[in-house]
């Protein structure tokens, strides 16, 4: 009897999961807005397992190609930057298209007049293939990688000593680059140096190089983490429940977790800039939340209109998700519009970004379905579940601020609509007069290693000096001190400023072109690199 049982229920099982998969291939066969509402609530089980399969997935493929491979490459074809670049890998210059970083050393007794103990050792160190550096300037001598890799004391450059205390001194590392950087290799540099931080030395980076090695941020909380909190006291405020609450919060950490797995893909394809992730972290944070505080708010409203769970559900993602679909391809179509600009900086981060912006999308549309399914009528606050059950609940009647609001605007539209235009003229017109620049490191958070080294260079050298001066240039308007030769050409010359303002390189190009155009027999271009 049961010999004869067993097969017979195993084909019972067979065929329920036959019908079980042909009811799945219906169900994706038709999808749209609604029927995806519906495959997410039949099939939650199977939808979060998906998501789950994907973000584990993404992340151990991204891990085992060795992590993310970010990699900062500005290139503007026509202009005089990517002139000036092209000139100089013509010329045999091509180590000055490099990129340069500084390595800040502050000792605590005596001066740095002698290098420190194993200092010179881990800067020969780096003259290995692979490496990607060039040269290395130093108080103690120079550094050729290209020829000997070691010290040379005839090279000396005695000006990187601080001035102002010589317990301060720099040494300038140049990469190879030619537009394109390697940051691996500089994250490789950055790790190897800065094991020379002991009690007595204190090793500190500044620099383009090293713009992105934060270091340590002194404990605080990060941007995303604040974010996130933020996010949830609003919430909390405005749902009252763990639910609601939780929801748009799961649905956008899934979207994030799995779009940093993709994006750490993508770098292994295409050049992804180093910003790319922490953009990709506040867009899907913003939209995410977003997204998701629709179709919940929409749920929430029909539940209380006396609708049954996954009919509200469905009714939400067909009315709310349609909005979310249209929003998010509009964000994404946004963002690939960046690659019409012609800057490969922008190509990499614009589809990383477009990519998680998609997932974001389609996790608010399969995702968050399935999870509200899940928790029925938890998503309303206790007082309201208790009427809904016991069939007492009445909508209310009480007018809100919001419905007053929306009535006079309907009343008094064009009065209105003058002054909104008249106000947004006059938050419009500092635009006219704002200047252009960018922020240096003296603005990253006190703790990390970029602003402690750029505190160092302005306590030794002062505020205005980045050490890759070559040329000594006085005006009334900008001072700069030789730091180290420029190659000679016959036909090619460089003059190098040093400062970390952008109004002293405005006041340095208007100088320039000034003294150039009285050279009427000199070719020339001028790039504010």
């Amino acid at each position: 009897m049961d010999g004869c049982q067993a097969p017979e229920n195993g084909a019972r099982r067979a065929d329920r999961q036959g019908k079980l998969a042909e009811r799945i291939r219906y169900d994706v066969g038709r999808l749209s807005v609604r029927n995806l509402a519906q495959f997410a609530i039949r099939h939650r089980w199977w939808v979060i397992a998906g998501w789950l399969v994907f973000i584990v997935g993404s992340q151990a493929i991204a891990g085992s190609l060795g992590g993310a491979n970010y990699k900062d490459e500005f290139k503007l074809p026509g202009t005089e930057t990517q002139t000036v670049s092209t000139l100089l890998r013509n010329s045999g210059l091509d180590s000055q298209n490099g990129i340069d970083g500084n390595m800040v050393l502050h000792v605590n007794n005596g001066d740095l007049a002698t290098p420190p103990a194993s200092v010179v050792p881990a800067l020969e160190g780096l003259c290995k293939p692979g490496s990607k550096v060039l040269e290395i300037a130093t108080p103690w001598g120079g550094i050729n990688c290209a020829g000997a890799g070691i010290l040379q004391a005839a090279s000396a450059n005695h000006r990187l000593i601080a001035p102002n205390d010589p317990r301060i001194a720099l040494v300038n590392i140049t990469f190879a680059g030619g537009g394109s950087y390697d940051q691996q290799a500089i994250n490789r540099v950055y790790d190897t140096l800065h094991k020379l931080k002991n009690n007595a030395l204190e090793v500190e980076f500044t620099g383009d190089a090293f713009a992105g090695q934060r270091g340590s941020s002194g404990g605080g909380i990060s941007p995303e983490m604040l974010g996130f909190i933020a996010a949830f006291i609003i919430l909390a405020v405005v749902f009252r429940t763990v639910g609601a609450v939780a929801l748009p919060l799961a649905s956008a950490v899934a979207a994030l977790v799995s779009g940093l797995g993709v994006i750490a893909l993508l770098s292994h394809a295409m050049n992804v800039s180093t910003v790319t992730p922490e953009l990709a972290q506040l867009m899907v944070i913003g939209v995410g939340i977003d997204y998701a505080l629709f179709i919940v708010t929409r749920h929430r409203r029909n539940l209380l209109n006396g609708m049954s769970v996954p009919d509200s559900i469905t009714l939400a993602v067909n009315t709310s998700g349609r909005a979310v679909l249209f929003a998010g391809t509009t964000v994404c179509i946004a963002m690939l519009g960046l690659i019409a600009l012609g800057v490969s900086f922008f190509y990499g981060m614009a589809v990383g970004v477009a990519v998680a912006v998609s997932l974001t999308m389609v996790a608010s549309l399969t995702l968050l379905p399935a999870l509200l399914s899940f928790l029925g009528l938890s998503v309303l606050p206790r007082k309201q579940r208790r009427a809904i059950r016991a069939g007492t609940y009445t909508p209310s009647q009480r007018i809100g601020f919001w419905t007053r609001w929306s009535d006079l605007v309907a009343r008094r539209k064009a009065l209105l609509g003058a002054l909104a235009t008249a106000l947004i003229v006059a938050l419009a017109i500092p635009f006219f007069s704002m200047r252009m620049g960018h922020a240096d490191q003296g603005n990253d958070p006190g703790g990390t290693t970029t602003r402690k080294g750029y505190d160092l260079i302005a306590a030794g050298f002062g505020v205005a000096l980045v050490p890759q001066s070559i040329a000594r240039f006085t005006t009334d308007d900008i001072a700069f001190r030789p730091i180290r030769p420029s190659p000679p050409s016959a036909d090619v010359f460089l003059v190098f400023r040093k400062d970390e303002t952008s109004m002293v390189v405005h006041n340095f190009i208007k100088l320039a072109r000034r003294f150039l155009s009285q050279k009427r027999n000199l070719s020339h271009q001028i790039s504010a690199r």
